[in-house]
């Protein structure tokens, strides 16, 4: 296209512009295309370490507000979140309904200690090294259900 228009004098006409701008605006959304294509199956790629980040980031948050808003001693709350971190590593090939019953279990637990929010904490962190450990294994999600 510069070619001709240089063949041509320089001179642009309306219509060269019009099909420059049209290439341009398909060339921008082609590039956005491709792109959010990249994004998606980055994500997937990296499913098993976002995973790993959000377990880490319960974990913390159990242990600070072990510590902080209930004060419970720090030996105490990390033993109970590596138990959780243990459960879920040594039961993790188990079906659904299995970690339904460890977690009725925690509930119970916490509700004999007086507790239950940190239980319910220690559940999620629970659950998020379930769905680490899941998605190492399959890299499928979904796969849990199963």
């Amino acid at each position: 296209m510069e070619v001709k228009e240089f063949v041509s004098g320089g001179k642009k006409t309306e219509d060269s512009k019009k099909n420059m701008k049209k290439k341009i605006n398909s060339a921008k959304k082609n590039y956005a295309k491709k792109n959010s294509q990249f994004t998606i199956a980055e994500l997937k790629e990296n499913s098993t370490l976002i995973m790993l980040c959000v377990f880490v980031v319960l974990a913390v948050l159990e242990i600070v507000l072990g510590i902080l808003v209930w004060k419970i001693p720090v030996v105490s709350v990390c033993i109970v979140v590596l138990i959780e971190a243990g459960l879920a590593a040594c039961l993790h090939n188990l079906p659904v309904w299995l970690h339904g019953i460890v977690a009725a279990a925690e509930i119970v637990v916490g509700i004999i200690s007086g507790k239950v929010i940190f239980m319910l904490i220690g559940i999620l962190c629970y659950g998020a090294a379930l769905f680490a450990l899941k998605f190492q294994k399959e890299n499928n999600p979904l796969s849990i259900l199963k």
